[in-house]
Formats: C-alpha cells, structure tokens, sequence
C-alpha cells in the first residue's frame, strides 16, 4: 500500500473542485451584470468597432456566461461526465470564460480574471492525466508538471504584490503599518480590518511582518524540491489566502489561490482535514483502503518534481516525513521570531533617526539594494521551477515542454511586474503584452493593476459618494420662472441622501455587505475613479456613465 504522502488523488479532487467553483462564482458574477455594463442601455454600451457589436451585443455574453455557469456547476457538483473528461470540461471553462473577457468592452479582465485564466491553465495539466496511476506513466508526468506549474504560479500571485510594495514609494508597508489602513487599502475592506485599525501598533506591526514574511520570504519556498518545505510553505500560504478571504473581498482572487495551495498538499495532508464521509458523499473516489490506490504513483510525481529517497519501508518512511515537516515548522516559526525581534530593535533603538525609525524595513525601498533582492528571490524561484521542470523531461518530453513554455511566459509577466520600469528592455513589454493578449501569462501585481490604494491617506479614504436631493412639499408648488432668489432661500429645506453603494464603505449608516467572492464592477471603477488626481477625475467621470 503506497504512502499517502506520496499521492495526490484527493488532492487533485479538491483543487478540481475549488477552481470549479472559482469559475461558477465569475461566470454568475458576470450574468447578473453584463447587462448593466453592457446592455444598449448600460454604463458601456459595445461601440460598432467593438468585437462585441459584431457578435450580436450583450446577448452573447450571457449565453458564454450561461453556459459556463451550468458547466462549472456540474464540475462543482463532480457529476460523472465532469469526471470522466475532466480535460474537455476544464478545457471548455476556460475558453468559455476567456471569450467572455476578450468581448467585454470595459472593466476586463481585472486582476481576478487574469489569475483565473492563469489558474485554468495550468490546471489543464493537472486534470489532463485525471485517470493515469500506473508508476511512470505519461499521465503521472503530467499531474508533476501541473504541480510545479501551480506552485510557480502561486509563488508569482504572492510574490509579485509583496514585492511591488516592498519596492514601492509608499513606505508603510516597510513601516510595518499598512494593516492598519487596511480599510484604505482594500477596495471593499469587511468589518475585521477596523478591529486592525483599533488594534495596538505593536499588534499591527507583528501582523503585518508575519504577513510579508509569508508572502516574501515563504513563497519561494513552495518551489522546494522536497516535500516537507514545499508543504509547509503552501500550508502557511493557505492560512494568508484565508486571512486575506475575511478582511476583503478580492472576488474569486481567494478561491484561485487556495485551489493553488490546496494542489500542492499531499493527500495526507487532505484527509487529515476532510473526512472520509464528505469526500465520498462529493463523489471522491480516491481514499484510504481504495483499491485504485494499491498502485502509486512516481515520487517524481510529487509537488514540485520531488526526488526523494523511497527505499525505506512506509512506517519508517511515514515517520521520517512528519519528522522533517516538524523540523520544517520550528524552523520557519524560528526564523519568523528572530525577524521580528531584529524588527523590533530597529524601531525601538535610535529614535532620533527618522528613516529607522520609521521604516525598519527601509533596505528594501526603491534603491539598487531592495530590487537586487528581488531580483535574486525571482532568479531562485525561477531556477527551481525551471529544474523541476527539465527533471521530468524522461518521462513525457512534450508536458515538459509545453510546461517550460507556459513558465517562461510567467517569468517575463514577472519580471516586468517587480522590475524598474525605466531600466526594463523595450522588448519585454512588448512581449509581455503579446502573452497577455492570448491569454497565455497575465501580470499578476496588485498595484501595478490598480487593484488597491498605492498609499494610505493621513486624511482617510477616498471614496465617491453619490446622492439625492428629497425636495419638501413646499417645491411642489413653484412655477417653473421663480425667481432664483427664492430657489435659494428654499435650499436649507433640501433633505440629501446617500445613492452609494453597498458594496463600498462610503456611507456612515450602513456596513459594507458580506458577499464573497462577487464584485461589483462599476463600484470598483468608481473607487478607482476616486483615487485618481483631481485634474483627471473630471475627465474621467464625463466619460462614465453612471
């Protein structure tokens, strides 16, 4: 009987299962207002030129997402066909949606849809060999380069925002206090992040160097030819992405991410935490006892290219393993308390320089030294993958391939997300909008998207905030040619109230609503509408229609 350490069939399920809801929750986004963005009526109507006029209007667009919709809930649903053609269903969810994207006259892809079109993709490979199990097989190739592909992609999602904070102009991540200007950060900020903002600073800062520590240092990691670090580092990437879930909504951001983590935890890992009753109830077929899993798959198949010694029996083997991940966690607990105690002196030694004071992170602003090393977090990562990658080229040359190319791509989307603009080749933007063009490798960085406050505001949020005028009883009776005096000394009468959304923090009586993972389109153009200079928020608004 193989180790459960060593497969991935429950694995493989769940991320199925995560990324089909991921798909369900966009497509049903996208169905309930598609004909408020785009209808002949919407706030962006197609223009004839648009690909969308030519295609029949908004119609169009509702029977992709209609499709889609249906389609990803039989995958949610882990209906027999979904199963069986696991290729052809992920396949058509992804093209659906990329065509959904592509006719959109305005507001897509977002940052969210390009993760998930990126997610979708490498998950081509994972669900690709859904019914290889025998040792060496194409198939089994295929799922160990779906993984490394996952895991480097997960590694670009966190890393590329991380570091383009950590780089930035603004100093208050480095400062170690953006958390508690969450709510000005985040577009739509949930009721957690005002306990951060009522929380002690020294709280804050804690939070926050564990957040960038995860993010920055951890990340790497995930790429680890060895499965006791990779595991640990997807499991604490995991716990961020949930972290993140209930202090924002960031859309179906969360599920691609998590669907990345949960595909690179062993089925171990999986079912210590679902029980066996759910797993079978969902239509999980792969479980302990199973006799489909008397033969087990390459220890070359697992997470990232893995080559890990299996001559020991599976009790020792077991016992080595949970050995190593405890070794693993002490060790990344231990470096996460020397950081913070190095974080903590510079902050508290010197008050009298402003720079360390301020920012004990400072040795990654914008200078030489902060984008060196990034640069040389990217180069380890990228050698990692890249050697995980040509480890497997034995076994299907053609997955490897085809696995280097999509890779590549996402280096050249990264390096143009975390490197200096200025001193990037004219080449590599041109390139890279090639890629995202066909959907091939999106960028991934969240303030380069606009897709959260570059710096808080020592003067608070900025938001839109629309409203009505209640006239009283007494305007009724006006003639249409009274004077403007009387206009005006009637104007105190005047009753106002709040049009904003619910969606946005913007108005004193009414909570942000709990609603993941949908986003309202047009109220995330208006938070961005907000944070734009003065001098182009009137262009920008005349351009609008609301």
């Amino acid at each position: 009987m193989p180790k459960q350490s060593e497969q991935y069939h429950v694995s493989a399920f769940v991320f199925r299962r995560t990324l089909a809801l991921g798909y369900c929750s966009a497509f049903l986004s996208l169905l309930a207002q598609a004909p408020g963005l785009f209808g002949c009526d919407g706030a962006f109507p197609p223009r004839k030129e648009q690909w969308l006029a030519r295609f029949g209007g908004v119609a169009i667009i509702i029977g992709l997402a209609s499709l889609g919709a249906l389609v990803a809930g039989a995958a949610v649903a882990a209906l027999g066909y979904c199963e069986r053609y696991a290729f052809t269903t992920f396949a058509l969810l992804w093209a659906t949606f990329a065509s959904c994207v592509t006719l959109a006259p305005a507001l897509y892809p977002s940052l969210e849809d390009r993760l998930l079109l990126d997610v979708g993709l490498a998950a081509l490979f994972l669900v690709a060999a859904n019914g290889g199990k025998h040792q060496g097989s194409t198939e089994s190739v295929g799922r160990g380069v779906g993984r490394i592909l996952a895991g480097w992609l997960l590694f670009r999602a966190v890393f590329a925002t991380c570091a383009q904070r950590m780089v930035g102009s603004c100093g208050a991540w480095r400062a170690l206090t953006a958390l508690a200007d969450l709510y000005q950060i985040e577009i739509f900020p949930l009721t957690p992040v005002w306990l951060l903002w009522l929380a002690p600073a020294t709280l804050v800062q804690a939070a926050t160097f564990l957040q960038i520590y995860v993010e920055f240092v951890l990340s790497p990691l995930l790429l680890v030819p060895k499965r006791s670090v990779s595991t640990i580092a997807a499991a604490a990437q995991l716990l961020a992405v949930l972290g993140r879930a209930v202090c924002a909504n960031q859309g179906v951001t969360s599920l691609c991410l998590s669907a990345l983590a949960l595909s690179q935890l062993d089925d171990g890992w999986h079912n210590a935490c679902w029980s066996e009753q759910l797993l079978h109830a969902w239509g999980c077929s792969h479980l302990p006892g199973d006799d489909e899993l008397e033969e087990s798959e390459d220890d070359s198949d697992g997470a990232n290219g893995n080559q890990e010694d299996k001559g020991s029996s599976d009790v020792g083997a077991s016992g080595d393993s949970s050995t190593s991940a405890l070794w693993v966690l002490l060790i990344f607990v231990a470096g996460f308390i020397a950081g913070l105690a190095l974080v903590f002196k510079r902050l508290n030694t010197e008050p009298g320089t402003a720079t360390t004071q301020q920012e004990p992170l400072s040795f990654l602003a914008a200078s030489e030294g902060g984008h060196v090393i990034v640069a040389s977090f990217v180069a380890i990562a990228a050698l990692l993958t890249f050697g995980s990658l040509l480890a497997h080229s034995k076994g299907a040359p053609a997955f490897m391939l085809i696995g280097l190319l999509v890779s590549q791509a996402g280096l050249l989307q990264l390096v143009r997300d975390v490197g200096p603009s200025e001193k990037l080749p004219t080449l590599i933007p041109v390139v890279a909008d090639a890629l995202e063009h066909v959907h091939l490798a999106h960028p991934l960085g969240r303030l380069a998207a606009g897709e959260e406050a570059s710096c808080p505001d020592a003067a608070g949020r900025a938001d839109i905030v629309l409203q009505a005028a209640l006239q009283p009883a007494a305007w009724r009776d006006l003639a249409d040619d009274t004077p403007p005096e009387v206009l005006r000394s009637l104007a105190g009468s005047v009753s106002w109230v709040g049009l904003s959304s619910r969606f946005l923090p913007a108005a004193d009586d009414r909570r942000p609503v709990w609603l993941q993972p949908y986003t309202p389109r047009l109220d995330r153009q208006l938070w961005k509408i907000a944070q734009d200079p003065e001098q182009q928020r009137q262009q920008q608004q005349q351009q609008m229609k609301i």
